[in-house]
């Protein structure tokens, strides 16, 4: 079964790419939904293992990704990475899960 990214809306977008990272890691990490509402410091989902954190930043693009008419959603995304890794320089590992 295809998931009609388009039409399931940011917060099922959201919901789905937590369901995968915690079905990959949660068995030998802490998987953490971080819940900012802009002040996550462009961490959307946290996994911690031993030392080693990575970060997910998801972005919700449902009417497409990148064309010339939304160049400003790759500034966004390397806002995010910028900001990310600022606070988690030692993050080791950053992810941004585009619809």
């Amino acid at each position: 079964m295809a998931v009609e990214w388009e039409r399931i809306g940011q917060p099922a977008f959201d919901r789905i790419v937590e369901a995968v990272v915690h079905r990959v890691y949660d068995a030998a990490s802490r998987v953490e939904a971080v819940n900012g509402r802009g002040g996550d410091d462009g961490i959307d989902i946290k996994v911690s293992h031993a030392s080693r954190i990575r970060v997910f930043q998801l972005k919700y693009y449902p009417d497409g990704f990148p064309t010339t008419s939304h160049k400003g959603r790759r500034g966004s995304i390397k806002a995010s990475f910028t900001r990310a890794m600022r606070v988690r320089r030692r993050s080791g590992c950053w992810w941004c899960p585009v619809c």
